[in-house]
């Protein structure tokens, strides 16, 4: 491998404010990409190429998803390393940099970056977001080194947050993969055409070929969405109905069960408990109650990061999340028995 690699930076969009925010960022960091393209996934109105600072290629498609956006603009360039970024992820300056560093020292063909601590909107619900994203990505995986057979830990469950680990699957947010593995695993899912798991399926892909996910817990960005409660509800029912209606129901369960997802089981358990809920009105009090308690290490986390107060505001939230997790799952179900493996046709890029 070469001491140096070419990186090229893709990042997706729709009508999106943060975007300038976002090009900025890495345009002003310490390594400067060799290609940035822009994908312009039907904003309206259109994206102007005169808008982005020089040195940006734009590509303008008609409304497709962000899995098809990201494989457009990886289709457009030539780079060893491919880095995706979301139009409302600002990195670091010393963000690309490094992924090239660690790239061309390691070979690991798929480096994960993290949310930042530091949430920079301020609302509960974005916080809840970034705090349960980066538990998600912290708390679980894998610590064996590269090559090495993965551990079954006796406390996978607890965070690593000091080392990196492996895990199944990805988060397109800020993420860099070599070209070769993006190939050979053919890129993000373009039959998902919403912000669910088609990101997911590229890591659950790069698993099942050999290669590894790495999760670097130092390497960490700010996340500018502002999501509502209401559209991270959506959004879950959504994750969840896209995944059950779709996916291998085994491997999901099993890696979800395993610790090395970074879609944790305790909140499995909290959906269980509250989709139960409504068939047993004596005892859903104590469901819910239940369910909250099972996620007793996020809300721990939430006051961590957050405080007390954010945590007691968005303690209802993880509750709500269960739940449309819940309703997403019997629908993908209901989907998935009447329509088998039927993609849903909804584009969305909540949040």
């Amino acid at each position: 491998m070469s001491s140096t690699t070419s990186v090229a930076v893709v990042i997706p969009v729709r009508d999106g404010d943060t975007l300038a925010l976002c090009l900025a960022a890495l345009l002003g960091g310490h390594r400067a990409p060799d290609e940035l393209v822009v994908v312009d996934d039907g904003s309206t109105p259109p994206i102007a190429p005169e808008s982005l600072p020089t040195g940006v290629r734009l590509i303008r498609r008609a409304a497709a998803g962000p899995g098809a956006a990201r494989n457009a603009g990886a289709a457009a360039t030539t780079a060893e390393l491919l880095v995706f970024v979301d139009a409302d992820v600002e990195v670091k300056e010393d963000t690309i940099g490094r992924l090239e560093a660690i790239y061309t020292s390691s070979g690991k063909a798929a480096l994960q970056c993290v949310y930042d601590v530091d949430c920079p909107v301020a609302s509960v619900p974005a916080r809840v977001h970034n705090t349960l994203q980066r538990r998600n990505l912290l708390s679980v995986g894998d610590t064996s080194r590269q090559g090495e057979p993965h551990r079954n830990e006796p406390h996978r469950n607890e965070p690593h947050r000091d080392e990196p680990h492996r895990l199944r699957g990805l988060s397109s947010f800020c993420v860099a993969i070599a070209r070769h593995a993006f190939v050979a695993a053919g890129g993000f899912d373009e039959r998902v055409r919403r912000a669910t798991i088609e990101d997911d399926n590229l890591g659950l892909a790069l698993t099942g070929l050999g290669y590894d996910v790495w999760v670097l817990p130092d390497l960490t960005v700010r996340h500018h969405s502002r999501p509502t409660a209401a559209r991270l509800l959506r959004r879950m029912a959504a994750m969840a109905d896209d995944r059950v209606a779709t996916g291998a129901l085994f491997n999901t369960v099993r890696s979800l069960s395993s610790g090395r997802t970074h879609h944790r089981p305790d909140f499995l358990a909290a959906v269980v408990m509250v989709g139960l809920a409504p068939f047993a009105p004596p005892c859903a009090g104590v469901l819910l109650l239940a369910s909250l308690g099972v996620q007793w290490r996020a809300l721990a986390a939430l006051v961590a990061e957050h405080g007390v107060s954010t945590a007691i505001l968005g303690a209802p939230l993880l509750i709500g999340l269960a739940g449309a997790a819940a309703v997403g799952s019997a629908r993908g179900l209901t989907r998935r028995l009447g329509r088998p493996c039927r993609i849903s046709e909804e584009l969305s890029w909540e949040p």
